[in-house]
């Protein structure tokens, strides 16, 4: 979703021409690839625990998408584009945590659920894109900018699982010490 519509942000905010726009999307994508190389680094060479990177990421997208939503012009464009480098290393690491502790017979299974996920969020866009044409205004907001709670909701929900399942190792690891 913050990829397909940086353009109409980019347009209606800062009254760029599609041209200036998709340079600026160009950029957001050249920051997905280089993050995804950095969160990787980080994954493996420092031990970082999955589900703390996930966090990690999740808060950040978070973040960065209340500036693209709050923050005026090209601070919010910014803030937009900003979010891509947190959103490199999410659904790989989402794919990893929720496969770790499933036998092998059941990883084909869950696998394919997870892949099949992708394309229940190939309705989101066309509902983020619903809700810009709507052309309404909220506290002097864009429905372009009222448009990215909807992405921001979906970083809630990454948040939510990397927290539990932070919770749920720390938990059962405190169980094996105490036994």
């Amino acid at each position: 979703m913050c990829w397909t519509f940086v353009i109409h942000y980019g347009a209606i905010e800062l009254n760029l021409t599609a041209e200036q726009a998709e340079g600026y999307n160009i950029y957001a994508m050249l920051m997905f690839c280089l993050a995804r190389f950095g969160f990787t680094y980080v994954l493996t060479s420092w031990h970082v625990q999955p589900a703390r990177l996930l966090l990690f990421l999740a808060t950040g997208a978070c973040c960065c998408t209340v500036g693209a939503i709050c923050l005026p012009g090209f601070y919010g464009l910014t803030s937009l584009l900003c979010v891509s480098a947190f959103m490199s290393a999410m659904f790989p690491t989402i794919y990893g945590m929720a496969l770790c502790h499933v036998d092998s017979e059941t990883t084909k299974l869950g696998s394919a659920g997870l892949v099949m996920a992708i394309i229940g969020g190939s309705m989101m866009p066309v509902t983020q894109g619903a809700l810009i044409d709507l052309d309404w205004v909220i506290l002097s907001l864009s429905s372009v900018k009222i448009s990215f709670v909807l992405p921001l909701l979906c970083f809630v929900g990454v948040g939510k699982y990397a927290f539990w399942t932070l919770y749920q190792s720390d938990y059962h690891a405190m169980v094996q010490v105490s036994q």
